[in-house]
């Protein structure tokens, strides 16, 4: 499949993410709501990570990642943690959407500039 096919399926993915981040931070009381959310969060979670290793495919970068790389998979393993935190620990949604906004920045500037 092409290279932008790999970019849409992965940011749709990141958007899904990130929607569900802000429903699970917003309603982390309603249980019957959570259980729709963390799918979305699942769904979202496999389509960024699909869509991540399609594009690295298509850059040829098979084996011997580079260290940004690296750093996006802990930053999709923290998008997985991050709702169960939010929803056990009953972290301030406030703080919580803080850490999850630095992260995504944190993320885009990996993918755009790929500092190493």
């Amino acid at each position: 499949m092409s290279y932008n096919f790999y970019k849409i399926l992965h940011l749709s993915g990141i958007f899904l993410i990130f929607l569900s981040f802000g429903g699970i931070y917003i309603n982390s009381v309603v249980s019957e709501k959570k259980k729709w959310l963390l799918a979305f969060n699942g769904i979202g979670l496999t389509l960024a990570l699909v869509g991540g290793f399609g594009l690295l495919a298509r850059l040829e970068i098979i084996t011997n990642w580079p260290m940004w790389v690296w750093a996006k998979l802990i930053i999709w393993v923290i998008f997985a943690i991050l709702p169960s935190i939010s929803i056990r620990k009953k972290v301030d949604p406030k703080v919580m959407t803080l850490i999850t906004f630095v992260i995504g920045v944190l993320a885009i500037y990996l993918a755009n500039m790929k500092p190493f």
